[in-house]
């Protein structure tokens, strides 16, 4: 007679529990695909969300104001999209609240090709059925042939893509030298208190955009070329602004006089004033 095996059977695994709370940068740019093309991340969809609103609520009035005097034959189909517009971010906002999504983890686009054709978008959700449902809720076009994957390595994201060639090709990054990239590109930045950043390989870009009180901000990187005109500018008070009509649009930028006297332009003003 054989003896009875006395050894315990192994304990069975636990899966890592799901992160709460806001995503660090870091967080985020892990999730971009190693190697991708461009990407896009979203630290605060909700505060995105809110800036749609009141973008809408700002520019609404004075704009139907405008064609209505202008292109009166316009202002139907302006007050129908303004309509649409804040029809769809009160659904956005509505489908978000019920989909068992946090926002606050943030939301990554990214692509698994060079040439951009393959998206795949990996956000935080109680399961790949949860993330399906919001992407039809959305309204997201081929949401019904969408396949939602949980994220490897990541616990508590869901990857979704057109099919699954496009998720098993999907192997998210190192955050840390995705990081490192982006304070080179945008370096006066406060990366942490960007709502939206990202990175577009035609013109070799890297872009923020943040919310200080009262407005929002966005930073872009100099792609290479364009290097030799960015020696030319220098920081400064911009006095003049206050000259500008409220509501217009404008460019301001201070030149680098003692830069633009080494490139021979000797003749340079040093002072502009409004006509």
């Amino acid at each position: 007679m054989a003896p009875a095996d006395t050894k315990a059977p192994p304990a069975p695994a636990v899966a890592a529990p799901a992160p709460t709370g806001p995503a660090s940068v870091d967080e985020l740019l892990g999730l971009v695909h190693d190697g991708a093309s461009s990407y896009v991340v979203f630290k605060a969809p909700d505060a995105l969300l809110s800036l749609a609103e009141t973008a809408a609520s700002t520019f609404e009035q004075p704009l139907t104001t405008l064609v209505g005097a202008t292109s009166p034959d316009q202002l139907s189909r302006l007050t129908e999209s303004f309509a649409l517009f804040k029809h769809g971010v009160a659904d956005a906002k509505d489908a978000l609240a019920k989909s068992g999504t946090d926002l606050a983890r943030g939301i990554v686009v990214t692509s698994t090709s060079l040439s951009g054709d393959d998206t795949v978008i990996t956000f935080s959700a109680s399961s790949a059925e949860a993330a399906k449902g919001l992407l039809a809720a959305l309204k997201i076009p081929d949401a019904a042939t969408t396949e939602c994957l949980a994220t490897a390595g990541r616990p508590g994201y869901v990857t979704c893509a057109k099919d699954q060639p496009t998720l098993a090709a999907y192997k998210p990054g190192d955050g840390k030298v995705a990081r490192t990239r982006l304070n080179t590109a945008l370096p006066a930045v406060a990366i942490d208190d960007l709502a939206l950043f990202g990175y577009v390989t035609d013109g070799d870009v890297h872009f923020g955009l943040d919310k200080p009180a009262g407005g929002t901000t966005l930073h872009v990187s100099a792609p290479p070329d364009a290097k030799e005109m960015v020696t030319t500018l220098a920081p400064g008070q911009a006095d003049l602004l206050k000259f500008a009509p409220a509501g217009t649009g404008f460019l301001w930028m201070k030149l680098d006089l003692d830069e633009l006297k080494k490139k021979g332009l000797n003749e340079v003003p040093r002072r502009s004033a409004p006509p």
